[in-house]
């Protein structure tokens, strides 16, 4: 559905959504009975038309439309002529705009874009956070929202159909199917540090970043061999493997601290090849405990997780399965 407005404005043809949003700043106008909307108006409605792509990719890009309208400043009225005149020539970048973007109709992105581009000074807050067509086809690719359908004039492709990875089995299966109560365990504590379910590895990045982590873990434990034979040809002391040893691990096994003093003392105090072998574990190994905190938040729903905490969850289940080994249990 589309609108032509009027002839004194360019006649330019606009969506449903543009066309609304600038009715709204008619209606502005005559409440402050000005013959004719500022383009301060016209922002302001654009940006609070709910159906507005224009307001959808900037809250993408992390511009709410909410902050801008709250910290809206005053513009000077205008007279009848010079508002239509104004409002002309912003149509007419906002038909430029369409034109880059091969649209058949001018819509609120466009019309966004030209305004951020004008120096009005009722137009500063777009002016400020620098706003322009680039930005707004950023964002409007990032929409995970349904925008208008006459108004998605960046929208985004359908995403593929994601893989939907199954979850790990319940406790009490494993210990029925299985023979040994060691599988029941062992997925017991690797619950506290790997995904459990299936959100950290079905969609598309999430799958990439597991076969990251995979690939990061087998470099890790590869070096880990590599660096052994290394300080076994050259007859380290039995001291020196008191550093190196702790350095094989990652930061979800030893505190972040003592880990690198650790790989430190170890860089420091062994000879060079050993040391960068050393160096090159280490860096492996943090790789692949950054990719397993990501996953591990994904599969919590808990951005603000730490590696202590993962830490910590492990040693309480450990604990947990101790006592209950022995015939206790935690609250006894």
């Amino acid at each position: 559905m589309t609108a032509v407005v009027p002839e004194s404005w360019g006649a330019y043809e606009v969506n449903h959504v543009l066309s609304g949003a600038l009715a709204e700043a008619r209606g502005r106008a005559a409440l402050r009975n000005e013959p004719a909307p500022r383009l301060s108006d016209i922002a302001v409605a654009v940006l609070s038309m709910p159906d507005s792509l224009a307001g959808a990719a900037l809250t993408a890009v992390g511009l709410p439309p909410r902050e801008l309208l709250d910290e809206w400043p005053a513009s000077e009225p205008a007279g009848a002529e010079q508002a239509d005149e104004r409002i002309r020539t912003l149509l007419a970048r906002a038909d430029q705009q369409r034109r880059r973007t091969r649209d058949d109709v001018i819509g609120s992105v466009h019309v966004t874009a030209a305004l951020a581009d004008s120096d009005d000074p009722g137009l500063a807050p777009l002016r400020a956070r620098n706003i322009d067509l680039d930005l707004l086809r950023t964002g409007a690719a990032r929409v995970t929202a349904t925008p208008s359908r006459e108004d998605r004039a960046f929208a985004p492709l359908p995403a593929p159909p994601a893989f939907l990875a199954p979850e790990t089995p319940e406790l009490a299966d494993l210990r029925t199917r299985t023979r040994r109560s060691r599988s029941a365990a062992a997925k017991q504590l690797l619950d506290t540090r790997m995904p459990a379910g299936p959100d950290a590895t079905s969609t598309p990045y999430g799958m990439a970043r597991a076969r990251r982590w995979a690939r990061s873990h087998v470099v890790h434990q590869a070096s880990v061999l590599v660096t052994a034979m290394i300080a076994l040809r050259f007859g380290l002391d039995w001291w020196l493997f008191l550093l190196v040893v702790p350095a094989f691990g990652t930061p979800m096994n030893l505190r972040t601290e003592i880990w690198l003093a650790f790989n430190a003392a170890a860089l420091i105090l062994c000879p060079v090849p050993v040391a960068v072998a050393v160096g090159v574990t280490a860096a492996a190994g943090a790789i692949s405990a950054g990719y397993e905190l990501a996953m591990k938040r994904v599969d919590l729903g808990r951005p603000g997780t730490t590696l202590g905490d993962i830490r910590r969850a492990t040693r309480r289940t450990g604990e947990a399965m101790l006592w209950r080994k022995l015939g206790a249990d935690d609250d006894e």
